[in-house]
């Protein structure tokens, strides 16, 4: 994870991951409440 200027989350992807990822959309939310945390990744073909 990498954090954009405005803050905006991103992925940052090295190696085979890379490679498998090339191409795909990735979708991530975070949400946070209570000092409950969660995340959610969608990976679009």
């Amino acid at each position: 994870m990498i954090n954009h200027e405005s803050g905006k989350p991103d992925f940052l992807f090295r190696g085979e991951i890379a490679g498998l990822i090339d191409g795909a959309k990735v979708h991530l939310s975070l949400s946070h409440d209570a000092g409950i945390a969660s995340a959610m990744v969608v990976v679009e073909r």
